[in-house]
């Protein structure tokens, strides 16, 4: 009987042995799993700040293209002189003074 029950000891240990390892194998899988997520969530966040900032330089483009039109200079100017000058008077007598 002794010699029987070393060999179900002995088998006992190696299925043991065997679920350890087949354990750890699942969670080094695991792990590789989450860091392959890990390392997908930076790509993405990385490509969203490049797309954020490419965003960012085409509207600063955009913006100092719209300072140096002629158009907006001429809106430019414009405001400033109606600011500036006074508004003509409707009364003759005052007409004059407004020369």
């Amino acid at each position: 009987m002794s010699l029987e029950e070393r060999q179900l000891t002995l088998r006992e240990r190696e299925r043991e042995r065997e679920r350890e390892m087949e354990e750890r194998r699942q969670a080094r899988l695991l792990g590789e799993r989450k860091l392959e997520k890990e390392m997908m969530l930076e790509e993405i966040r990385l490509e969203l700040e490049e797309r954020k900032l490419e965003q960012e330089r085409m509207l600063k483009e955009k913006e100092i293209e719209w300072k140096e039109s002629p158009a907006n200079k001429l809106k430019l100017w414009g405001d400033a002189l109606r600011n500036a000058v006074s508004r003509m008077p409707v009364e003759p007598m005052d007409i004059v003074s407004w020369f």
